[in-house]
């Protein structure tokens, strides 16, 4: 992903713990998906924010919400179902995850 050397920090803001919910949140709209990623693989990005960018159009940015520690189970178990391959790999590897057992035919 690159980024424009002067886009470092805007980065680093999306990437610091430190930044606060109001500035994630507008940061999780940018029009640049490095910027999303960046918030949704933030610790303390909200729970709310981190419910939108579940639902980002870029793979990535999904990815990066299904590695969040923060991200609530019931996010993950969306993700679970992602249309990425890679999203759904991210999210079976949480281990602390429980995700409800398939019932039906398997074949259906």
């Amino acid at each position: 992903m690159p980024t424009p050397a002067n886009d470092i920090p805007q980065r680093l803001a999306a990437r610091d713990p430190s930044t606060p919910a109001d500035a994630l949140a507008t940061m999780a709209t940018d029009g640049a998906e490095w910027v999303r990623c960046a918030v949704a693989g933030n610790p303390s990005t909200p729970a709310d924010t981190l419910a939108l960018l579940a639902t980002d159009r870029d793979w990535r940015v999904r990815e990066a919400v299904a590695q969040n520690p923060a991200t609530a189970s019931a996010v993950l178990s969306v993700l679970a179902a992602d249309r990425a391959w890679i999203v759904r790999d991210s999210v079976a590897r949480r281990s602390s995850l429980t995700l409800p057992t398939p019932t039906g035919d398997p074949h259906d």
